[in-house]
């Protein structure tokens, strides 16, 4: 039986050349945590917030020991829920006695304080490794569950698991370790024995490959947080990178929290697809069925090569800057910018700008893109001077700026000084610069 390597040293490099797609590893007690309990448990809340005004993105799962809720809305974190002590306390003088799990989907996206520690954190990886194409996930796991509600199963994820609270177990296997054709096994006791695990205490980080089966136990019963981080490995479809570059950047999210492809898509187009079959002498060029002569027609409209340069252009421009980890948080409401505040900016995850077709410039920030009238000769020096992380003030970033025209609400920034401005205080609101304030960075 295999065992798990355990090491107290951590290191992205060793890593990536000794356990990266081969083997399991857990590292004790990490110094520099990728998540901290305040700022997971207030994703929790707002996550859970967005699944009670939607539950069709079904964000959050609730389960009583095998059964899932279909309608878990009063289990979920909530805003009166100071803490993960509050709801537990919570959940239990509902449950009582009962095992639950809580499971949340799509993760990262809901607080920005957590995804700019989780991408800083994997920053050096995808150095090492290349950055996933389509975004690493984020899940959520909260109970006392006796072991994972799917049972044993394999993920098409490289996994990292955190863990913040209480103590818990993962068992593993090399290789399935049933014969019958299904795809995950709850009770699993008869195949024990071909199993290893590893037990993670609050502050440690264990990896598994996408290759090897796997399912979560709980050890002694208590309640148990932990953060999973998944990057894609296996079945990726090149459908969601064909989009980005026929749809062009997106907002809101192209998959949903599951990894399923979501409604947004190439347009339809409206024509019958049931047609008159055609005689037998006809030849191809009396025509295509109406829906796909109009498929067609739509497809060769949307790979006018300019169009599908500057589409490509916005897809890598905010790819890059979301740093492996989409979609990204939503901004923060907009603060107003004086003279006289000073601000800096983040020379490890830099701002990247590219000239727009016409006129313009388009600058990306994390995972955002904004854009500006202004040339990118006139833009480049003011963006420059943030990517160099030393504080200035907002009259030094503006200097030479000519005064120009208000913004206007949802238009492209104009050119000068005015629009400058509100560039600026649109980096602010997604987490892009920050301000500093007796030499000390603050951060939202």
């Amino acid at each position: 039986m295999p065992k798990l390597t355990v090491l107290t040293t951590f290191d992205w490099a060793h890593f990536a050349r000794h356990f990266w797609s081969q083997r399991p590893v857990l590292y004790k007690r990490l110094a520099q945590p990728p998540f901290e309990q305040g700022e997971v448990f207030r994703a929790a809340v707002t996550a859970a917030h967005a699944h009670r005004a939607d539950q069709a993105a079904r964000l959050a799962r609730f389960t009583i020991g095998r059964e899932q809720l279909m309608h878990p809305d009063e289990t979920l974190p909530a805003v009166h829920d100071d803490s993960f002590e509050d709801y537990d306390a919570r959940v239990r003088a509902l449950l009582g006695e009962q095992r639950y799990a809580l499971i949340i989907n799509g993760f990262h996206a809901h607080d920005l304080a957590l995804w700019l520690r989780e991408r800083a954190f994997f920053a050096p990886l995808w150095q090492q490794i290349g950055q996933p194409l389509t975004g690493a996930i984020t899940t959520l796991f909260h109970g006392n569950y006796e072991h994972s509600p799917v049972g044993v199963h394999k993920d098409r994820f490289a996994t990292f698991l955190y863990a913040l609270r209480g103590r818990k177990r993962m068992r593993f296997w090399s290789r399935k370790p049933w014969r019958a054709a299904v795809s995950t096994v709850v009770d699993y006791q008869e195949y024990l024995g071909d199993s290893f695990i590893g037990d993670v205490e609050p502050g440690d980080l264990l990896y598994w490959p996408s290759s090897y089966y796997h399912i979560g136990e709980s050890i002694d019963g208590a309640v148990a947080t932990s953060v999973n981080i998944g990057i894609p490995i296996e079945e990726h479809q090149a459908l969601y990178d064909v989009e980005d570059l026929l749809i062009g950047p997106f907002e809101t999210p192209r998959l949903n929290s599951f990894g399923q492809h979501s409604a947004q898509s190439l347009p339809t187009v409206a024509a019958p697809m049931m047609v008159r079959a055609p005689q037998r002498n006809s030849v191809l060029a009396a025509g295509l069925p109406p829906a796909l002569d109009a498929a067609l027609r739509a497809m060769r409209e949307r790979l006018q090569p300019t169009a599908m340069r500057e589409s490509a252009t916005h897809a890598s421009l905010k790819r890059w800057t979301a740093g492996g980890f989409e979609p990204v948080p939503v901004p923060a409401r907009r603060k107003a910018l004086a003279d006289a505040v000073v601000v800096c900016g983040m020379p490890a995850f830099p701002l990247r700008w590219h000239a727009a077709v016409g006129r313009g410039c388009w600058v990306a920030a994390n995972g955002h893109l904004y854009r500006t009238t202004d040339a990118p000769t006139r833009v480049a020096p003011l963006l420059d001077a943030l990517n160099s992380g030393r504080p200035a003030t907002v009259s030094q970033l503006l200097h030479g700026f000519r005064a120009g025209a208000a913004p206007k609400q949802g238009a492209m920034l104009p050119a000068g000084r005015a629009g400058m401005r509100r560039l600026l205080e649109q980096l602010e609101s997604c987490g892009a610069i920050r301000r500093v304030i007796n030499s000390q960075v603050v951060t939202q």
